[in-house]
Formats: C-alpha cells, sequence, structure tokens
C-alpha cells in the first residue's frame, strides 16, 4: 500500500523501537497541550489521570498516543478497540526501555461522514458470522461532525438487538449493562464512547483527548 511510506519502519525491532523511545523522550510535551489535557479531564477529576498528566510533563517523559473513530457501542469492532488501547503498550515500552511513558487516547469527533460513522459489528464464535447494528442519520444533520451528535431513541431497540447477539457469551449482562448506562437518547455519541472507555479503563489512568481549537494550535505549532 502506498500509505505504507508514511508509517515508520523497523518498530518490530528491539533496538530501534528502543531508539524511538529515546528520541521521544529528548523532546517536552507541549505546555499548551497539556493544559488543554487537563482541562478536558477537569470535570471528571480522575487521581490516575491526573497523576499521569504530571507524568508527561516531566523531563524525558514519552507520550504513548492511539486513537480511534468515535461510534455506536465502541466502534465497528469492540474487540479492535481494545486492541489499540495504549496503555498495555506503554507499560511493555516502560519496561523495555526504562522511559516514562503515559498512556493516551485520542477520541476522533470531528468526522461528518456519519453513514462510515455508527456501525457496530459483533464477531461470531463459530462460523466466524457478524451481527450488525447502526444508527440513522437524523434529518438536517447530514454535515454535522460528530461532535454535535447525539444519540437517537433506536439506540435502545439497538442495545436490546446486542443482548440477543451476545445471550451466549461470557459478561454479557456487565457489558450490554455498561452500554446502557452511557447510551442513553439524547446523550452525545462522543461522551458516550469516552465514558465506556473510561470504564474499562478507569484503573490504568488513561488520559482521553478530544479535538479543540487548543489541540489544533499545539499541533500546528510542532511543525
Amino acid at each position: 500500500m502506498r500509505a505504507n511510506a508514511f508509517l515508520p519502519r523497523g518498530f518490530g525491532d528491539g533496538a530501534d523501537r528502543h531508539a524511538r523511545v529515546q528520541a521521544a523522550a529528548a523532546r517536552r510535551v507541549d505546555a499548551a497541550l497539556l493544559s488543554e489535557l487537563r482541562a478536558q479531564d477537569e470535570p471528571l477529576a480522575r487521581p490516575a489521570r491526573r497523576a499521569n498528566l504530571d507524568r508527561a510533563a516531566q523531563p524525558r517523559a514519552v507520550v504513548v498516543a492511539t486513537g480511534q473513530q468515535v461510534g455506536l457501542f465502541l466502534g465497528r469492532s469492540t474487540p479492535s478497540t481494545r486492541r489499540r488501547a495504549p496503555s498495555p503498550i506503554a507499560r511493555a515500552l516502560s519496561a523495555e526501555t526504562g522511559a516514562r511513558c503515559v498512556p493516551l487516547f485520542w477520541l476522533q469527533t470531528e468526522d461528518h461522514d456519519f453513514a462510515e460513522i455508527p456501525p457496530s459489528r459483533v464477531p461470531r464464535d463459530g462460523e466466524g458470522r457478524r451481527c450488525g447494528f447502526s444508527l440513522s442519520d437524523a434529518p438536517g444533520q447530514e454535515r454535522v461532525s460528530l461532535a454535535h451528535r447525539r444519540a437517537r431513541p433506536e439506540v435502545g431497540p439497538l442495545l436490546d438487538a446486542l443482548d440477543d447477539a451476545l445471550a451466549d457469551q461470557p459478561h454479557r449482562a456487565e457489558v450490554v449493562g455498561l452500554l446502557r448506562e452511557r447510551y442513553r437518547p439524547g446523550v452525545p455519541i462522543g461522551r458516550a464512547f469516552a465514558e465506556v472507555l473510561r470504564t474499562l479503563f478507569a484503573a490504568d489512568g488513561l488520559g482521553r483527548r478530544r479535538p479543540s481549537p487548543a489541540v489544533a494550535r499545539a499541533a500546528c505549532s510542532r511543525r
């Protein structure tokens, strides 16, 4: 794929990995970005996340950032969201290199292509079948970014269908119960997604970054 030309090579090699972590540790995390992250986290005031933000502000800190387009439940495939969690990666890199690695998850809520965003699929064991669930678009909202989208009433029946699809799976009640708490009619989809992540990874002190003018300015200043 032509896109591979833009991606770093050799991260699977231990020496290359170590060199890249050390290079990142030589740069300071932008103060404006840290300030914005603290402001975004302030309503939740989670001690573990505050501690990680404090670590990120220290010399030779390395931020391990992953992320995902926000969508219905945990996106197109819930297992893929779990694999993208930066906390295990940060812990592994810290153990391997001795660097102070801090996890950060990017919430992509600027997307306007709503038709691509809401599907969520559940892999099925055995035959490998997939059960799909999707939110319908809101009339007149075709060009509104996901940051301003809210769950509509059909999210309730979709959760019922998900419950049925997971009938023979372990932890079904726990998972569906969590999603029912967060995905409710009228709740912003981005916020519901973030709160599910917060619950799943609370013990890891996972920081979350949403797009904002301050984030954009900090990114541009680094170019």
